[in-house]
């Protein structure tokens, strides 16, 4: 099905990416319909894949889009560590220092965290027992 899919002419973009993918999708497609249609689960819907991420590609062509204005009024943008942007007006947009505000509420965890790390030497101590 894919093969001929990859043929039409109107279907073209298909052969932009590795077919692997669009394989992988439809064997998923048609696990979930066999599911569904075998009473197992509800009609196949659309969800989140393993790490909560998902991604949708979308391509046309417009051909009523009009080019954009030359504007008179430019600015750069330089993205920074000390600041977080500045720009060529020479305004500046100051870093969120995020770690100082939490650093006393991480202090109990990264004891209890360097206690759990430092661990093998206990088991070293205690193989070395006998």
């Amino acid at each position: 099905m894919l093969t001929q899919w990859k043929k039409e002419e109107e279907l073209d973009f298909l052969n932009d990416v590795s077919s692997v993918p669009l394989q992988q999708g439809l064997r998923h497609l048609q696990t979930a319909f066999t599911n569904f249609f075998a009473g197992r689960t509800s009609y196949p819907n659309f969800k989140k894949k393993r790490n909560g991420r998902w991604y949708i590609s979308i391509r046309f062509d417009e051909p009523t889009i009009q080019p954009l204005l030359v504007s008179e009024n430019s600015v750069g943008i330089d993205l920074g560590t000390t600041s977080l942007m500045a720009t060529s007006n020479g305004d500046k947009i100051a870093n969120p220092k995020h770690f100082n505000k939490h650093r006393q509420r991480l202090k109990k965890p990264k004891r209890i965290w360097l206690k759990i790390t430092n661990l093998p030497w206990l088991f070293r101590i205690a193989g070395g027992v006998s």
